[in-house]
């Protein structure tokens, strides 16, 4: 089973998300050093991260992880679409803009 590791600091969306990827295992985190945490602890096979969040944002989080050597995918999501180039740079593999359409 696919696991997935949702890091974001708005409680609404984190809860919202968490329900949705419910079935695939999903761990939340409300920032960057508690998704840290929470990577060791459940290895996910994907990655969502918002770039603006306190105590430890997006960029600094792909970073870490990328420093572990995994090639998870991580995909980065903000509302500022100014950070796709930030994200990209420390490593996501994909870049979505808030809110998210669902085609």
């Amino acid at each position: 089973m696919s696991k997935i590791l949702l890091v974001e600091d708005d409680d609404s969306i984190r809860q919202v998300m968490s329900s949705i990827f419910n079935e695939y295992g999903c761990a939340s985190a409300e920032n960057g050093l508690e998704g840290i945490v929470q990577y060791s602890a459940h290895k996910p096979d994907l990655i969502i991260v918002d770039m603006e969040m306190p105590v430890m944002g997006g960029e600094e989080f792909i970073k870490q992880i990328r420093s572990y050597g995994t090639q998870i995918p991580i995909i980065a999501w903000s509302a500022n679409s100014d950070l796709e180039k930030t994200a990209l740079e420390a490593g996501a593999t994909e870049f979505l803009e808030k809110p998210v359409r669902l085609r």
